[in-house]
């Protein structure tokens, strides 16, 4: 599977799949296709589903990454400002779909991406470099993962450095959440502790610490800890 407008399709399609293949994500879509035109806020999702707004907000990107909805800026009737109003794009979507490559979608992208992380550098005792990032090739998603070399190729095609961040951010963001709603205990971490609890440089570390405290359904802040001389990272709410 060499054609990269082949490539595109079939992740195009496994993503869809991905996307709807969970009956939360279901039922977000189903309120959306009952709210049109005018669409839903993530907050007024997440009351009608029973869910907290986060894991609300973390369906609706997978929805949106998968090109089923997007989102309009509308005022609130609530807030004196513009909020999200969440749509679908379509009724009907029309796949093509591989069973041969389908039968390896029993884990995530993302899943698959952070595995391959762990088994190539982590658990070999190497550090993740950017350098090494721009390396990866289909076959060494091959030999890492003893996938077949089709997947292989959708999974290079979905790789990017973006992606990766991602993924490395959402580890580090897990862990806050755990230490907070599991022992009660509010973590503080420096870049030099992302770095060393992610295996990669400090580099990569210092782009993860930005996209945390960019996140939309959490609230971080960097505060000077003046007997340490230096910066922590602080989950303040999510």
């Amino acid at each position: 599977m060499s054609d990269s407008s082949n490539i595109k399709n079939v992740l195009y399609t496994l993503k869809v799949i991905q996307a709807l293949g969970e009956k939360t994500r279901l039922e977000i879509l189903r309120l959306l296709l009952e709210a049109e035109p005018n669409g839903l806020t993530a907050k007024e999702l997440a009351a009608l589903v029973n869910k907290k707004i986060p894991t609300i907000l973390h369906h609706l990107e997978i929805l949106a990454e998968a090109g089923c909805i997007y989102h309009e800026l509308k005022p609130h009737r609530e807030y004196k400002r513009e909020v999200k109003h969440w749509r679908v794009i379509q009724n009907n979507i029309t796949l093509n779909i591989d069973l041969k490559i389908l039968a390896w979608m029993s884990k995530s992208f993302d899943d698959y991406i952070d595995e391959f992380l762990t088994t190539r550098y982590r658990l070999a005792g190497k550090r993740i470099t950017f350098e090494d990032l721009n390396k990866i090739t289909p076959e060494d998603f091959v030999n890492t993962l003893h996938v077949s070399q089709d997947f292989a190729h959708i999974l290079k095609e979905y790789l990017s450095y973006e992606k990766i961040l991602d993924i490395l951010a959402d580890e580090i963001h897990n862990e806050f959440i755990e230490a907070y709603e599991g022992h009660g205990v509010q973590l503080q971490m420096t870049q030099a502790e992302i770095a060393n609890y992610l295996k990669c440089d400090l580099s990569i570390a210092n782009e993860i610490l930005n996209k945390l405290l960019q996140r939309e359904d959490a609230s971080y802040e960097m505060k000077y800890l003046p007997e340490l001389q230096t910066f922590v990272l602080c989950l303040r709410d999510y």
